[in-house]
Formats: structure tokens, sequence, C-alpha cells
């Protein structure tokens, strides 16, 4: 019976202590184990609703440079190069968009030491990300401005190069949502084990 009450009176003094941080696990194990999101502070709500506008746009550039991709492969020259028109317009949305994420980011911060290193190696990612989607917009430009036919390769090659650019992000914003704990799917999907 002492020791019952003993430990009642330790448990007592270590719930104030643990508090918010104890309440805050207990909700977001609650959260997952009813299949709800659990309640995201300003920033980090602030930072997801930015990560699904790029996302988004990030999708078009997929689904054009996709669409280039079988275009070339099927032998449809006029396909390419209407893709192309599309593609040059989609990565220069996407510029726009990353550039307001770098703007966020920049706000968002932790004591945290590795957080740290997440975030300035998805910094990195997101530059390189820009870069990329800089020099799909600029090399189709210089492709397309041409008064003759274009060439469908370097078309194609700019097609792959912006599909690659966009998994090599998507690599490192799942590692930067994973650590800041931000449940969202960089594809926005869920498999059908998680459903």
């Amino acid at each position: 019976m002492r020791r019952t009450a003993g430990l009642c009176v330790l448990a007592v003094m270590v719930a104030p202590l643990a508090g918010s941080s104890l309440q805050a696990q207990q909700t977001h194990d609650q959260a997952m184990i009813f299949g709800e999101e659990p309640v995201l502070d300003p920033m980090r709500k602030t930072l997801k609703a930015e990560v699904i506008v790029l996302r988004d746009t990030l999708y078009a550039v997929d689904a054009v440079s996709a669409r280039l991709v079988r275009a070339k492969v099927g032998g449809q020259p006029s396909v390419v190069v209407s893709s192309a028109r599309s593609l040059r317009l989609e990565c220069s949305r996407a510029v726009r968009a990353a550039t307001v994420m770098r703007g966020q980011m920049a706000v968002v911060g932790t004591n945290d030491a590795r957080g740290k290193a997440v975030i300035a190696d998805y910094n990195k990612a997101l530059d390189a990300l820009k870069a990329s989607m800089n020099s799909c917009d600029k090399s189709l430009e210089t492709a397309l401005s041409s008064l003759t036919t274009p060439e469908v390769e370097p078309l194609f090659r700019t097609a792959l190069a912006a599909e690659d650019a966009v998994k090599k992000y998507e690599g490192q914003l799942s590692v930067l949502l994973k650590t800041l704990q931000i449940p969202l799917d960089p594809k926005g999907f869920k498999s059908a084990i998680e459903m």
C-alpha cells in the first residue's frame, strides 16, 4: 500500500515537469490511432500549406514532362513541341513557387542540431530545384524560339532533367517533413497499407 502511494506521489510530482510534451505526445498518438492529423503550430501549418502549393506545381512539371517523353518515344514530334511549350510554362511557375517556398524557409528554425542540418539540406535541395526549373525554362525558350521546327532531342533531354530535379527535391522534402513531424506525403497519396 505504501509503495503504491509513493508511486502516485512521484507521478504527481513528475507530471507537471513532463506536462505539455507528454500531452502533445498523447495527442499525436491518439491522432495516429484514430487516423486524424495532429494539430500543427502556426509555423508548421504555414509551411505545410506552402509545401502543398509547390508540390502541386511540380505535379504539373512531372505530368507534362512525362507526356513529352512518351511523345518522343512514340515518334510524335508535333506533340513533343506542344508539350515543350507547356513544360516551359510549368517550369516558370515552379521557379516562382520555389522562390516563395525559399522565403518561407527563412523563418523556419530549430535549436536541435539534427533539425538544423535537415533544414540546411532542404534549402540546398530547394535552391537546386529552383536552378533546374530556371534552366528548364531558359533551355526551352531558346529551343522553341527558332524560326524552323525545333529539334526534338534537346526538348527531350530538358524534360528528363526536369523530372530528375523533381525526384531529387522530393527525396529531401520527405526528410524535412518527417523531421518536423508534418504529416504529408510528398506525392499526395496514401498507400493501401496506411488507409
